[in-house]
């Protein structure tokens, strides 16, 4: 009979620990909970973890970049071209995403429209810096219309994204931007940074659905936690 060293317990121990909080957010997101608002969900954090866990870090990296333009833009640093090229690179790495389960065509138009709302992003925070009002109102528009074509396209190839939620969150994602910008041109520091954490908490909410509604529609291609997680026993 083999020993468990202290190494093999201490994994094990982590193992069950990651079991035990998907499991946790597995119940959290029941969808017969009141609190979620995706119907017939079968999947939240049950399905692929690599697939989950590449979601919270596109969309995180989607967050921090925009925050980085913006302060660029606003106080005016060196180094703005190249942060919205990371920004817009993120755009490609976030279509690139989807290719596997819904081919290419799909995961460029996606990169298309998102990179589309970072070009007119930058308008509309350099608009707001130099507070041109016709000009940033006309952007704004473009703004969350670019937003709506964006929701309807990932309510047309997934049905589990056809939502009221996840259309909220991509329009508070506009005015967290807009409200990051607009505190920092007034130098109400707190306020930026208060709005900056909801756009954070925000963001990480929609990178969860976007894959629970993968892991809902192609069960198949999805990898059970149980198979992710192995020890090794030798």
């Amino acid at each position: 009979m083999k020993r468990f060293t202290k190494d093999r317990i201490s994994t094990f121990l982590q193992v069950l620990l990651v079991i035990f909080l998907f499991g946790y957010s597995a119940v959290k997101g029941n969808p017969e909970s009141k609190e979620n608002t995706i119907t017939n969900s079968t999947a939240s954090f049950t399905g692929d973890v690599a697939l989950t866990a590449q979601m919270l870090d596109l969309w995180e990296q989607h967050v921090a970049w925009n925050r980085n333009v913006m302060l660029c833009i606003v106080d005016e640093l060196p180094g703005t071209a190249l942060a919205i090229e990371r920004l817009q690179q993120n755009k490609i790495e976030i279509g690139n995403s989807i290719k596997p389960f819904y081919g290419n065509e799909a995961g460029d138009e996606l990169t298309e429209l998102l990179q589309a709302h970072v070009s007119i992003s930058v308008e509309v925070m350099k608009f707001a810096k130099e507070q041109k009002h016709t000009e940033l109102q006309e952007a704004n528009n473009r703004w969350y219309a670019n937003a709506d074509a964006i929701a309807s396209f990932l309510a047309d190839i997934n049905s589990y994204w056809a939502t009221d939620k996840i259309q909220l969150i991509i329009k508070d994602q506009l005015r967290f931007t807009t409200t990051q910008a607009v505190c920092r041109i007034n130098k109400d520091y707190p306020a930026d940074i208060i709005a900056y954490d909801k756009a954070h908490a925000d963001v990480l909410q929609m990178a969860e659905i976007f894959a629970d509604g993968i892991a809902n529609q192609f069960p198949e291609k999805i990898n059970p936690v149980a198979d992710v997680f192995m020890i090794n026993n030798n």
